[in-house]
């Protein structure tokens, strides 16, 4: 496989993700960076999966919520799609479209 590409779990090539620096604040707790100075509060057995992706904070246009995104690019189409952290964290539900 050429350098800057990887076999996603669910069969896309895609450009691999940039990794962010997590960090680990007690036994079971974790700060993921995101975009505009903020962070989320993961558990610390997610920090490994978490890390492979650069989050960002994206406001919701409909009220004052904030969700932690990240984006990948699709090589084979050059599409991008996005998705939420909470979503990845659950494992990518078919629903997930951004």
């Amino acid at each position: 496989m050429p350098i800057g590409v990887y076999q996603h779990k669910r069969g896309y090539r895609t450009s691999k993700p940039r990794r962010v620096a997590v960090q680990v604040i007690g036994p079971s707790i974790a700060y993921l960076p995101l975009t505009r100075g903020l962070f989320a509060i993961i558990d610390a057995e997610d920090v490994e999966k978490c890390s492979q992706w650069s989050w960002g904070a994206t406001s919701s246009p409909h009220d004052s919520t904030t969700y932690a995104r990240a984006t990948e690019r699709i090589l084979e189409t050059g599409k991008v799609r996005s998705f939420t952290l909470h979503r990845f964290l659950l494992g990518f539900p078919e629903t997930c479209n951004g």
